[in-house]
């Protein structure tokens, strides 16, 4: 192949280089293609923002983040109540720990130390619901669970072992908010709690008790949210 023959090759390509150019720019500022690239630049955008509505996992744990908080609570309480069990007003320590939703439903797990007769320690699950969104807010709840008993007991003549017994309680309360992460809130409601044990006698009889306390229940609080 002689020199002028590479030479008309080379020509030749340097045309056709030139005409897709040309193509290439008037595609680009075609305003059909302008319209296009605008539709499709969402898709085509790497913002953290874009990322994160493309990725279902990370938009429902973000939803969940968005509808529940983390509540703590602390409280101080008496259950007054007359009966031949006791003869003292039984007061009671108990935390709350659990989770708010954004409707106004608190479901979480209740432990706490109460000096009834045995002192026993309560484990129940606490539901409640507030009615009114802002500083203040009037709520209504229940708890249920199970107490375990945390001593014996005995006297002259008869000892007691209490295992434990099944527990209710339900009422009403208000909470104020101090701040935006605390609230300080008190209750009163009805509880009842059950306890089942075997006393022995001086005569090494045995027989089955069952306690019944039906009692008033008022608390003092402090929740962290």
């Amino acid at each position: 192949m002689s020199k002028s023959e590479n030479q008309i090759i080379i020509l030749q390509k340097l045309i056709q280089t030139e005409k897709k150019m040309k193509k290439s720019v008037l595609f680009f500022l075609n305003p059909k293609s302008i319209l296009l690239l605008v539709l499709l630049q969402p898709v085509f955008s790497l913002s953290g923002r874009t990322m994160v509505v493309q990725n279902p996992d990370s938009l429902r744990r973000a939803e969940i983040h968005s509808h529940y908080r983390y509540m703590a609570s602390m409280s101080l309480g008496l259950l007054p109540g007359s009966n031949k069990v006791t003869y003292f007003v039984p007061v009671s320590l108990q935390v709350s720990q659990g989770f708010l939703h954004i409707s106004g439903v608190y479901t979480g797990l209740t432990i706490g130390v109460e000096t009834f007769h045995p002192d026993i320690l309560p484990v129940a699950f606490e539901l409640r619901r507030y009615l009114l969104h802002g500083s203040i807010h009037p709520w209504i709840g229940f708890k249920t669970g199970y107490s375990i008993s945390l001593n014996e007991e005995s006297y002259f003549s008869w000892a007691s072992d209490y295992s434990g017994g099944f527990t209710f309680g339900g009422g009403g309360g208000i909470s104020y908010d101090i701040s935006d992460k605390a609230s300080f809130w008190f209750s009163l409601g009805y509880r009842y709690q059950e306890l089942r044990g075997k006393t022995t006698d001086y005569y090494n009889h045995t027989s089955t008790n069952i306690l019944k306390y039906n009692r008033v229940e008022f608390r003092l609080g402090v929740s962290f949210h």
